[in-house]
């Protein structure tokens, strides 16, 4: 990119600083948890209706998304994505208000300047709610709603500033063991015992983790485990989160675990229920692109790059880089862990603000040099 348009998009920025962060301030204070981000939706659509976006909402079947877009169809579309949902009980401790600050953020900076650069194409800035387990993106690329996108992109906060960070494919998976109750001491051989069989069950996923690929993982909680120690369980929930690098693997995984249930349930005589709490999330594909040009922009901001990132978990923006060129990059906000109290704290302070800022920057870098360079 050239040093006008840079400078056209620092200038930008300037002007919008409050509006970018009015956005990321507001979600963080009203958090709402998965598929219900209502007063956070309506926001973010009202910032973009006022900057001239014509929207849309809502998506297909989700009534918190929305598709807010810009310039001339056609050619090119760009677009970025927004994420708003919160965690149940701590907040913004993911930094979603700084993910829609961002991408919104960016909206407002290339719709105030597109005349300038002379972009052809499109730009849609996508809400995209329930990424905390339920998958929003996933939904709506079922529903269609990524059609016809040329990229796709966002940014997340984080302890690193990483164009190609490692997101893992993920699983979700519920295993009952359905038994039959009975009086431990008077009438044992008229029960099953479905907690000696997740006990079991359990014996045999530690024993496989010895053997796992170093790039994957499972690890899990018993959920229900009986009232009584006197009364022979006939109930016990177990439940299973599972990653692994790529989709290939995961899927053996899985069907290894499943073998495991089956074979501990036909040996104690219990019955078994296996279902996923979660949809999967695919391993995230970096467009290598967009990847460079986001190095660019943290040059341009002095931000340095992480080089040797550590796994970032899993994201369904995983699933739209299968499909679609993608972008998920991380943005530094400190050396914070995820999903902490603290972390809701900097999302809401001086480093959330500064992440939101220059990730707006970077995001309108990327989408505009995509959009030149496509055209």
């Amino acid at each position: 990119m050239d040093d006008r348009t840079a400078a056209l998009l620092k200038r930008s920025r300037e002007r919008l600083t409050s509006e970018i962060l009015d956005v990321s301030h507001f979600i963080h204070q009203h958090p709402e948890t998965r598929f219900e981000e209502r007063e956070s939706s309506r926001f973010l659509r009202e910032t973009l209706e006022r900057a001239g976006f014509a929207v849309t909402s809502p998506v297909g079947t989700l009534a918190t998304a929305f598709i807010a877009k810009t310039g001339t169809p056609g050619g090119p579309v760009i677009a970025l994505m927004a994420e708003y949902d919160a965690l149940p009980g701590i907040g913004h401790a993911c930094g979603h208000n700084i993910i829609a600050a961002m991408s919104v953020g960016a909206g407002l900076m290339l719709k105030s300047v597109w005349d300038e650069l002379n972009i052809q194409g499109e730009l849609w800035i996508m809400g995209t709610p329930g990424e905390e387990g339920g998958g929003g993106k996933i939904a709506l690329l079922d529903q269609g709603a990524f059609d016809g996108v040329t990229a796709a992109a966002m940014l997340h906060p984080a302890s690193s500033n990483t164009a190609s960070p490692i997101m893992l494919a993920r699983e979700g998976i519920d295993v009952t063991f359905l038994g039959q109750a009975s009086h431990a001491a008077s009438a044992p051989e008229r029960g099953r015992d479905a907690l000696g069989a997740a006990v079991a069950f359990l014996t045999v996923i530690n024993a496989m983790r010895a053997t796992l690929r170093s790039d994957a993982n499972i690890y899990g909680n018993v959920r229900e485990g009986g009232q009584s120690p006197n009364i022979i369980v006939d109930r016990c929930s177990v439940r299973l989160q599972i990653r692994a690098a790529d989709t290939d693997y995961m899927s053996e995984l899985v069907r290894r675990i499943k073998s495991a249930a089956e074979g501990v349930s036909a040996a104690l005589g219990t019955q078994l229920e296996w279902t996923r709490f979660v949809p999967p999330y695919q391993e995230l594909r970096t467009d290598p692109t967009m990847a460079a040009i986001l190095e660019d922009a943290f040059a341009w901001l002095d931000r340095p790059v992480c080089t040797a990132p550590r796994s970032g978990g899993s994201t369904d923006a995983g699933n739209i880089s299968h499909h679609v060129p993608t972008l998920h990059g991380n943005i530094d906000i400190g050396p914070i862990p995820g999903h902490s109290e603290a972390f809701e704290l900097a999302a809401g302070g001086e480093s959330g603000d500064r992440a939101a800022l220059d990730g707006a920057f970077a995001l309108a870098y990327v989408a505009a040099t995509m959009l030149q360079a496509v055209h």
